[in-house]
């Protein structure tokens, strides 16, 4: 996801004084096509950079955010007892007397 939105929303600046911007992907593919590596060398390591920092960054914010062990425990306790208790298995469930059992469902051939 940072890769995509590094790639896609990392903008340069075709004329500085007028600061006319752009994408940088796209700087980067016409400046290759029109004047080589060398003339795309800049707007390839803010790209880069941009990258990084992105990466960076959203592999850290997990890090920091997580919750810590005592709310974690507190959470399990409070979560086991507000579950309802599980049903029983069907072999153990005791069937009411006024219904009967009713055969399974067959498909025809």
């Amino acid at each position: 996801m940072v890769t995509v939105l590094a790639l896609l929303l990392t903008p340069y600046a075709l004329d500085a004084e007028a600061m006319t911007m752009a994408p940088a992907l796209f700087i980067i593919v016409f400046g290759l096509l029109q004047n080589g590596i060398d003339a795309v060398m800049p707007v390839i390591t803010v790209l880069l950079g941009v990258w990084l920092v992105g990466l960076v960054i959203s592999l850290l914010v997990p890090f920091f955010t997580r919750n810590s062990s005592d709310k974690v425990i507190a959470d399990v306790d409070h979560q086991l007892a507000t579950e309802a208790p599980p049903e029983p298995p069907a072999v153990e469930r005791k069937i009411s007397v006024g219904h009967k059992r009713e055969a399974p469902i067959r498909a025809i051939r």
